[in-house]
């Protein structure tokens, strides 16, 4: 999508969980992919913005290696596609 004077912008999508700065985002993962390191009880938590957190280590490394956006949505709308 571009503005009229010719610049682009970045397609916005309503999350389902409100960011917060104590949130770290992984510097090559997903724009939704956030870890909360200021866990007691555990390590770290991850976090999908879009409320939809990896579920076994294959999807979050998904998640941590999808810098141009969400894989889940990118499956979703190739399946439309092929369907």
């Amino acid at each position: 999508m571009r503005h009229p004077g010719g610049t682009r912008t970045r397609e916005r999508r309503e999350t389902a969980i409100k960011d917060s700065n104590s949130y770290r985002r992984h510097r090559n993962g997903c724009r939704f992919y956030r870890e909360d390191w200021s866990r007691e009880d555990v390590l770290y938590i991850s976090i999908c913005l879009l409320d939809m957190p990896p579920e076994t280590r294959d999807e979050e490394w998904k998640c941590m290696t999808s810098r141009r956006g969400c894989w889940r949505l990118r499956e979703m709308e190739r399946r439309r596609g092929t369907a």
